[in-house]
C-alpha cells in the first residue's frame, strides 16, 4: 500500500540508497491536484485572453517549489505574478518596434536574392543574441526567487559575460552540426555553475564529457539518418516543383510529372524514415539521464557534494509512457484533418462547418494534452526521480550559509516569456 501510494505521487518520495548514504531529497507532488490546478490555469488564461497566464505559472512554481523537501525543510518560491506581467509588458514595448523594422526592412528586398539571405541571417543573429540575454534575465530571477530555510539563491556575473562564454562554447557545436554538443554543455554546466550562489556560499562544478559520446553519437546518428531519408524521398518532388516555377515564370508549358517521384516516396515512405525518431528519443533519454547524472555528482556548494544516478532502465518508462500518448494525439488529429478535408470536398456547408469545430476541438484537445503530459507526468516523473537517486554529502555544512542580503532583481523573465513561451 505504501508503495502504491508513493507511485500515486500522495506520500513522500524518498531518495533510496543504502543505510547513511548521504541525505536524501523528498519530493511530494499531488498528481491529482496538480492536474486540477493546470486545468483551472488554462481555463482562466482562455477567458482573460492569455492575461492570467502570469499568476497561472506562479501557481504551478509555488505547487512545485513546495514539493520538494530536504530534511523536513521544503523550497519556496517567492516570486509575484505582478513581476512577470511587468516584465512582459516592458519586453513588448522593446521588441514591437524591432521586430517591425527588421519585417520592413524583410519586405523591402527582393526575395530569393542574397541581399534577402543577408537580411534573413543578421536577424536570425539579432535574435540569437537577444535569446542569450533573455535566458540570463530569466534564470537570475528565477533563482533569486526561489529560496530553503529562508536562504535565497542568486546569480552573478554580467549578461555581455554570460553570451560571451555560450556563443563561445556553443559555436563549435553549430559548427559542426551538433556533434560536439556534449563538450559545449559540460563547458556550460561548469560555467553556470560557477555564476550560481546559494546565499553566501558559491557553486562550483568539473564536469566532462567523457562517457556521454557514446549515447549522444547513437542518437545523433539515428536523427540525421531521419532527417537524411526524409529529404531524399521528397528530393524528386523538390525538383519538379523547381522546374515547374522555372516553366511559369517563363511562360513555358508545365513538365509532365517524373515516373520516379511516387517510387522515392514510397517503399519504406517519407515519413516512414520519422519511425528512426522513436529509438533516437529512447537514446537520447538515455544520455540526459547520464549526462545529469554525471553533472550533479561534479557539482559543489562550498563543502557540500552531490551524487546522482539515475538508471535509465528504470524510468525508460516515462519516454515510453509520453511517446504513446503523443502518438495518440497525433493519430487523432490526422483522423480530424482527414474529416474535415472530406466534409470540405462534399460541397455540403453544414457538414464542412461540422468538420470545421470538430478541428477546433481537437487542436485544443491536443493543446491541453501536450501541456498535461509535460508537466503533470514528464516534469512530475522526473523530479520523482532525482529525488529518489540524489544524494547530498556533508549537509551539516549549510548552517555556515547565510543569507547575501544582496537586493533581488526586480524583473527578468520578461524578454523570454516575449519572445516564446518558457514553460514553468
Amino acid at each position: 500500500m505504501t508503495s502504491e501510494l508513493a507511485m500515486s505521487g500522495e506520500i513522500p518520495v524518498p531518495a533510496q540508497g543504502g543505510p547513511g548514504d548521504g541525505t536524501r531529497v523528498e519530493v511530494n507532488v499531488a498528481r491529482g491536484a496538480l492536474i486540477g490546478l493546470l486545468l483551472k490555469n488554462l481555463v482562466l488564461t482562455i477567458l482573460t485572453l492569455g492575461i492570467y497566464r502570469f499568476w497561472a505559472r506562479t501557481n504551478v512554481r509555488r505547487r512545485l517549489w513546495s514539493s520538494v523537501s530536504i530534511q523536513g525543510e521544503p523550497l519556496a518560491y517567492t516570486g509575484r505574478a505582478k513581476e512577470l506581467l511587468i516584465g512582459f509588458l516592458l519586453a513588448l514595448i522593446i521588441l514591437v518596434p524591432v521586430m517591425g523594422v527588421f519585417g520592413v526592412i524583410s519586405a523591402m528586398t527582393p526575395p530569393n536574392t542574397l541581399t534577402h539571405l543577408i537580411v534573413n541571417l543578421g536577424t536570425l543573429v539579432f535574435f540569437s543574441f537577444l535569446g542569450l540575454m533573455a535566458i540570463y534575465f530569466a534564470r537570475r530571477y528565477l533563482l533569486s526567487r526561489t529560496a530553503w530555510r529562508g536562504i535565497h539563491a542568486g546569480q552573478t556575473g554580467s549578461f555581455t559575460q554570460f553570451i560571451g562564454t555560450h556563443l563561445k562554447f556553443y559555436l563549435p557545436s553549430v559548427l559542426t552540426l551538433g556533434l560536439m554538443l556534449p563538450w559545449s554543455q559540460a563547458k556550460v554546466h561548469n560555467y553556470r555553475a560557477g555564476i550560481t550562489y546559494f546565499g553566501t556560499e558559491q557553486f562550483s562544478a568539473d564536469a566532462k564529457p567523457a562517457g556521454l559520446w557514446g549515447p549522444y553519437l547513437l542518437a545523433w546518428g539515428l536523427v540525421a539518418a531521419a532527417y537524411i531519408g526524409f529529404v531524399s524521398s521528397f528530393w524528386p518532388l523538390f525538383i519538379y516543383s523547381m522546374q515547374m516555377q522555372a516553366a511559369q515564370e517563363a511562360g513555358d508549358p508545365l513538365p509532365p510529372l517524373p515516373d520516379d517521384i511516387m517510387p522515392a516516396m514510397g517503399g519504406m515512405g517519407a515519413f516512414g524514415y520519422f519511425a528512426l525518431l522513436v529509438p533516437a528519443a529512447l537514446v537520447f533519454f538515455h544520455y540526459n539521464c547520464r549526462m545529469w547524472s554525471q553533472f550533479i555528482t561534479s557539482s559543489r556548494l562550498g563543502a557540500i557534494s552531490f551524487r546522482l544516478s539515475l538508471p535509465t532502465a528504470r524510468l525508460l518508462y516515462i519516454p515510453i509512457v509520453t511517446l504513446v500518448v503523443l502518438a495518440v494525439l497525433i493519430g487523432i488529429m490526422v483522423a480530424a484533418f482527414a474529416g474535415f478535408t472530406a466534409g470540405v470536398d462534399s460541397g455540403d456547408p453544414a457538414q464542412g462547418f461540422t468538420a470545421f469545430l470538430v478541428i477546433v476541438a481537437v487542436t485544443f484537445m491536443l493543446f491541453v494534452g501536450l501541456n498535461l503530459v509535460s508537466v503533470a507526468w514528464v516534469m512530475v516523473e522526473m523530479m520523482k526521480a532525482v529525488g529518489r537517486y540524489l544524494r547530498i554529502d556533508n549537509i551539516d555544512a549549510v548552517s555556515d550559509i547565510f543569507n547575501r542580503g544582496r537586493p533581488a532583481p526586480r524583473r527578468g523573465e520578461g524578454m523570454a516569456d516575449a519572445l516564446g513561451d518558457i514553460g514553468i
